[in-house]
């Protein structure tokens, strides 16, 4: 299977032995007489020799897919299907819930798949069972809900406890319809040589896992907070739908270590002199260094290289189970060098990347409709404008992709702010208007044209919004003369809802931008207390 099976011992097993039914031992009898009860000393010789058979018998073959465990979330409303392994040729039988059980026969490798039938949501816990001659395997606590995978890179991975709401949310967390998946990577991506034991565990299966789990004040904190709380804002919109968070996140993950890859992406990737993510490299190299020029080095893997957590992770688990959207927070690797923070990468690569995301995920789970919930770079002071802008583009390009605007939160010395909460709220409000055409989920709010006239520029919004400036002053316009030069702008809201921005020495401005910075201090917001997203618009 494509990641390790981290699911509890199988019923049926006691310490490695397989139980076995339809034995009974022969009762010791206390006037036994060796003479007169040869048949009985057979018989005893005859159990010790299946006792021995026993003790080297191997454990159960059959198993589920890591992807399926006590206390998880099946996915409502669409079928689905559970896979795993058994012995060659034999026959596996499976429930899930109050349908009647499906069957199917193992391969010749031993794998087997069987689809299920959509079920309703249900608060009720279910069973998962598999059966295969005397095994049997159960899932128990099951609910049908929806599924949504939580994926990114390292503030994805950021966990609850180190979130600035950690002490409020994990006291919250006692909702039995909020459930967790973990897909986890073993390869640490710290700045740090791995050892023996890691680079021979980067050429096995073993290297990723799958854990399903509850979400409790015990497990929360070291759950991704943004994962956690937006499960938590989710669950009060929709209490009678259950909730599976599956998390998919790695710290410093490039996005096309989630997308699909050809072998010639894969081929000499450490040194591609196009890589959009330089800084990835540069660490992977760092993790490899004792395998660097080794023949071995072929054979190793490491999350950043392109392709692998989509084969690894995304691509399995799309084959079996529907999910209902995808939250992504990723960026800062594709945004600039983190060698040299300063430095914004080619905004071409960054659109392709995304468009590559949206459309293979999309094509993994058969789903042109596919929702997308993309959060944009908060402050930092690095120059990820170009990077929020091709996410904004993103959002404008592909049906059913929702953006988070961030520009409000973040801090501009630390690339993993504290302040998740509101993130994640504003993330799920956008799961209710891409996911599940709520008409009364808040919408963000973005410029969409510039007019010019007299030396004043007339910014027009999504129309429809009302808009309200937090402060005595509105801030955050630039004016240009020539498209790249730009200058601060005094800006004005109007009666009619646009903005009339102007400066002194520019009496025909051609371009006009919005929280244009890398720390933006724009204070233009929305009826719904939303900021107003960054932009850059030609004026006509």
């Amino acid at each position: 299977m494509s990641l390790a099976d981290n699911t509890q011992p199988r019923p049926g097993l006691r310490w490695g032995l397989r139980v076995r039914r339809g034995v009974t031992l022969p009762h010791l009898n206390p006037n036994f007489n060796p003479v007169s009860s040869i048949s009985l000393l057979i018989a005893w010789s005859r159990c010790a020799l299946f006792c021995l058979a026993a003790l080297a018998s191997p454990a159960s073959p059959l198993s589920l897919s890591p992807f399926f465990g006590s206390d998880m979330v099946l996915p409502c409303d669409t079928p689905f299907a559970v896979a795993g392994e058994a012995a060659p040729g034999a026959t596996v039988s499976v429930r899930a819930g109050t349908h009647p059980e499906r069957q199917t026969r193992a391969d010749a490798d031993g794998r087997w798949r069987v689809a299920l039938p959509a079920c309703p949501p249900s608060m009720r816990p279910h069973d998962l069972t598999a059966r295969s001659g005397v095994d049997t395997v159960v899932c128990t606590n099951v609910l049908f809900g929806d599924l949504w995978v939580c994926a990114g890179q390292s503030n994805m991975e950021w966990p609850l406890r180190a979130c600035d709401t950690a002490a409020a949310a994990t006291a919250a967390a006692t909702d039995d319809g909020l459930r967790h998946l973990h897909l986890f990577c073993r390869l640490p991506t710290a700045n740090k040589a791995w050892d023996d034991a890691l680079l021979a565990l980067a050429k096995t299966p073993q290297a990723f896992g799958a854990r399903w789990g509850a979400v409790t004040p015990q497990t929360a904190p070291a759950l991704s907070g943004v994962g956690v709380l937006f499960g938590q804002a989710l669950r009060s919109a929709r209490p009678g739908v259950p909730l599976g968070l599956v998390q998919l996140a790695v710290g410093g993950a490039p996005v096309e270590a989630f997308t699909p890859a050809d072998p010639a992406a894969r081929n000499g990737w450490l040194d591609a002199p196009a890589s959009p993510a330089p800084w990835c490299q540069t660490r992977a190299k760092a993790n490899l260094a004792r395998a660097l020029g080794s023949p071995g080095l072929a054979d190793l893997r490491h999350p950043f290289e392109p392709g692998l957590l989509y084969d690894r992770a995304v691509a399995p688990l799309a084959a079996l189970l529907p999910v209902r959207g995808v939250l992504w927070y990723q960026g800062e690797s594709n945004a600039t060098d983190g060698a040299q923070p300063d430095t914004a990468l080619d905004p071409e690569v960054m659109r392709g990347g995304l468009a590559a995301l949206i459309t293979g995920w999309r094509r993994a789970w058969a789903r042109d409709d596919l929702p997308f919930v993309l959060i944009q770079l908060p402050r930092m002071d690095r120059p990820w404008m170009l990077f929020r802008e091709q996410q904004a583009l993103a959002a404008q390009t592909f049906p059913h992709v929702g953006l988070v605007i961030t520009t409000d939160t973040g801090e501009p010395k630390n690339v993993h702010p504290r302040d998740k909460a509101p993130v994640a709220v504003r993330a799920a409000g956008e799961a209710l208007r891409v996911a599940y055409r709520d008409p009364a989920a808040p919408a963000f709010t973005y410029g969409v044209s510039a007019s010019g006239a007299a030396g004043r520029v007339t910014v027009r919004f999504t129309p429809g919004h009302r808009l309200a400036v937090k402060g005595e002053t509105l801030k955050g316009f630039d004016l240009s003369a020539d498209g790249s030069a730009f200058v601060p702008a005094r800006a004005a809201l109007l009666p009619d809802q646009t903005v009339r921005v102007s400066a002194d020495g520019l009496p025909t401005p051609l371009a006009v931008r919005y929280n244009w910075s890398p720390v933006p201090q724009g204070n233009l917001y929305n009826a719904a207390g939303l900021p107003v997203g960054p932009f850059r618009l030609n004026v006509q």
